[in-house]
């Protein structure tokens, strides 16, 4: 999968914590997936909406972004740093942070309308793409 990171100025925020959020997005295909990491130990259920008003669930949760095995909730880990980006600067040298990424099924032949985030705070995503 290929997702656009965010573009964030030093000190500013470069992900969402899942809040229960709604957000439009249209796209079609068998996956939506998530880029992102957790501060927690939690999942919750993403709801999509399609435009001719049906949806579809599907659970997501992310392994906690250090010190942990990196496959919880079916997520595969993206990318490994040796360090965690603070709103002051690089900190906490030589500890593996990790992106992950997990997905979500969706309907066939359906075009997404909008896609409801769980309200999971413990979740951050950094980029959603469909595949």
């Amino acid at each position: 999968m290929t997702w656009t990171f965010p573009a964030a100025k030093p000190g500013t925020p470069n992900n969402v914590e899942l809040a229960g959020q709604s957000i439009t997005l249209t796209g079609s295909g068998s996956k939506l997936w998530f880029l992102g990491a957790e501060a927690g130990f939690t999942s919750g259920q993403v709801k999509v909406t399609y435009t001719d008003g049906t949806t579809s669930t599907g659970s997501l949760g992310f392994p906690n972004w250090c010190c942990t095995a990196g496959t919880d909730y079916g997520a595969t880990t993206v990318a490994t740093s040796d360090h965690r980006n603070t709103p002051t600067g690089p900190a906490n040298f030589g500890v593996g942070y990790k992106l992950f990424g997990n997905s979500v099924p969706l309907t066939a032949g359906k075009t997404i309308r909008t896609v409801t985030l769980p309200d999971a705070d413990a979740i951050h995503v950094f980029a959603i793409t469909v595949q």
